[in-house]
């Protein structure tokens, strides 16, 4: 059966959605079948930022009235193999997302759940920003998944300015992970390439280290502060401050 990992935050705009599909393609990369399921029911955005958005052929309208089975609803990504994506744009119906969930979970090695399904996952992983209206906004999602009996609760920090860092300016995540008292799983630098589809290659790197760390492989962070020491870190640091 397929490890279901939630991806979660009480808060929205802090990349639950873009940290989800960017994990995904380090995991398909390793080799492991792995399913997104979106659970953003008015709009689907999981679909367009990954650029499946006009793939589906059936939706859970047809599930329901028996016209298709749960795993005619799988979208297969174009150009990445081992991704498949499960839209539940206009389905406002919890128990019937997760049943068809369960029903394909036997053919998947990982199932990651974009804030739905609560219920039936394994283990959860709440995203956050370094800012305190993050932070404080993570530690009641943390106190809510517990009252659920979830244990194995981790955190993400996400678009984290290594020298705002250096400069003292914002908490280092390991701080922040210890006040939420989680396992820091892990640290996502700001790119601000993202948005546009386009990724930094340190920020690949980055998610490259979450999913090691996520698969239990390794438990080294992406250092970003790294680049803001020496003589480059100075006019670096010199250089964001003019800007």
């Amino acid at each position: 059966m397929a490890n279901k990992v939630l991806f979660t935050s009480n808060k929205g705009g802090v990349g639950v959605t873009t940290v989800c599909i960017n994990l995904a393609y380090c995991f398909a990369e390793e080799g492991l079948k792995t399913l997104i399921v979106d659970g953003d029911e008015k709009s689907s955005c999981t679909l367009t930022v990954a650029g499946c958005a006009n793939l589906q052929v059936f939706n859970f309208d047809d599930l329901k009235n028996g016209a298709c089975r749960a795993k005619q609803l799988l979208i297969e990504h174009p150009t990445k193999p081992n991704l498949y994506f499960l839209s539940t744009q206009n389905c406002f119906d919890q128990n019937l997302i997760e049943r068809a969930v369960l029903e394909v979970e036997g053919l998947f090695d990982f199932i990651f759940l974009d804030k739905c399904c609560e219920k039936i996952c394994d283990r959860a992983v709440v995203i956050l920003e370094p800012f305190a209206p993050s932070i404080k906004s993570a530690n009641d999602k943390i106190c809510e998944l517990d009252g659920n009996k979830i244990k194995d609760i981790g955190v993400i920090i996400n678009r984290v300015n290594g020298g705002h860092v250096y400069d003292g300016e914002i908490m280092p995540p390991q701080e922040i992970a210890y006040l939420l008292r989680r396992d820091l799983c892990a640290v996502i630098p700001e790119d601000l390439l993202l948005p546009l589809g386009k990724i930094k290659l340190k920020t690949l790197k980055s998610f490259k280290c979450a999913a090691l760390s996520l698969l239990k492989k390794s438990n080294k962070i992406y250092p970003v502060v790294k680049g803001y020491y020496g003589v480059y870190g100075y006019f670096k640091r010199k250089l964001r401050r003019a800007l």
